[in-house]
């Protein structure tokens, strides 16, 4: 019986070491613009988290783009095909740039923020950007605010420049809204937090590019039967030792 216990709390702890940190498993967006995205996520009150490794190109806006629209999509197919009543709140870039039927830089509807310096001080930014973004790890949050919605990245370059990005854009009041990103002339992995709490109902559907995250509750499901068995058995063990 003693045997039978430590092969179980092993069990036990294999499984629960095994939980995965991240909600879905990572997805691999790569391509020219418009050709590849991730699923897309209701914005809800609660905020969702993302993270990227992103290997970007020689133009400011080859790496990742988001879109906000009023319908979800499933990242499988052209959006604007897929569902019908699709629409485009925004689209928008890292590099300050967008476009779309609620996006306005001039009215104060659309905020670019940035804290990025002038690393290398030869009077432009844009180039440590670019090298950031060449190979960088990004952490990504998208929250809903009282007049939209509110976009921050961090960014991590591999060439040690490391800077903070903050969009926020307004939207028509309790519209609904989901997001989603693609590639433009660049690749990245994608993933969604397990600080999400599955809240986002991410899609199923494989994608030859794209392949949709599943969630990790089966690896939960592991952990907690293996508990479980430790229990019974522990339970068991102490029987054994009253008689």
């Amino acid at each position: 019986m003693k045997k039978l216990l430590s092969i179980a709390m092993a069990v036990a702890m294999i499984a629960l070491c095994s939980v995965s940190v991240f909600a879905a498993d990572p997805i691999t967006v790569s391509g020219g613009f418009w050709t590849s995205w991730t699923p897309g996520y209701e914005i809800t009150d609660t905020p969702l988290e993302f993270e990227m490794e992103v290997t970007g190109g020689t133009e400011n806006y080859h790496n990742f783009f988001a879109v906000l629209a009023n319908v979800k999509t499933t990242g499988t197919s052209l959006p604007n095909d897929e569902v019908k009543g699709y629409k485009e709140y925004a689209v928008l870039r890292l590099d300050n740039f967008g476009w779309g039927s609620s996006y306005n830089e001039k009215d104060g509807s659309t905020t670019f923020t940035s804290t990025i310096v002038d690393a290398n001080e030869d009077g432009n930014t844009w180039d440590d950007f670019r090298g950031a973004l060449a190979s960088a790890h990004v952490d990504a949050k998208v929250e809903k605010t009282e007049t939209g919605v509110l976009l921050t990245y961090n960014v991590k370059g591999a060439n040690g420049v490391e800077f903070t990005v903050t969009i926020a854009q307004a939207l028509e009041a309790d519209a609904p809204v989901y997001i989603f990103w693609g590639s433009d002339n660049s690749t990245f992995t994608f993933a969604e937090k397990a600080a999400n709490n599955g809240t986002t109902d991410a899609p199923t559907t494989d994608a030859p590019t794209t392949d949709a995250p599943t969630t990790d509750a089966p690896q939960t499901g592991v952990a907690t039967i293996a508990l479980a068995v430790v229990a019974m058995l522990s339970g068991a063990y102490i029987v054994s030792k009253k008689h």
